[in-house]
């Protein structure tokens, strides 16, 4: 599964003002549940919650990856964001994060959850990702960037 399945543009916002990580994940589950892909928006939004007090998902290099599982989500989705001022997210790295990829799915697919967490940090790991989706200006322009470096990932 590609991460362009996942991302609409109604799933991508540019220069997004927040003030903390909790409205940061709070806004971006009301995003996805915009796609009724949610039963309940408030038992999801804790389940991120939840997993994010295991251990940040803050990976580095200005980059989070809030993902959780629930009974609450009807299929695999997805939201992405860049930040107008950077946050802080209690990354591995200590600095502060200014994109972010969230990934909701079932309990039942674990499989695809991993795979899909997999190719999000293939392409974290190239400078020009991360180059590339930091000055992008609009939910088109990421979804293109984002196809146009995944098509170069190997399918895992």
């Amino acid at each position: 599964m590609r991460l362009t399945d996942l991302l609409h543009e109604d799933t991508i916002a540019t220069n997004v003002e927040v003030l903390d990580k909790r409205q940061l994940l709070q806004d971006m589950v009301s995003m996805i549940q915009k796609n009724g892909t949610l039963k309940d928006e408030s038992a999801v939004l804790d389940a991120v919650l939840a997993r994010e007090e295991v251990m940040s998902t803050g990976v580095g290099k200005g980059f989070a990856c809030p993902h959780a599982k629930s009974p609450f989500v009807t299929d695999t989705c997805a939201a992405f964001v860049t930040l107008a001022q950077p946050i802080d997210f209690e990354a591995l790295d200590g600095k502060p994060v200014s994109m972010v990829f969230m990934l909701l799915g079932r309990e039942s697919n674990v499989g695809l959850h991993l795979k899909v967490l997999s190719r999000v940090s293939r392409l974290v790991d190239q400078a020009s990702f991360r180059e590339s989706v930091t000055t992008a200006s609009s939910p088109q322009e990421v979804r293109a960037i984002i196809s146009a470096l995944e098509s170069n990932l190997v399918d895992v």
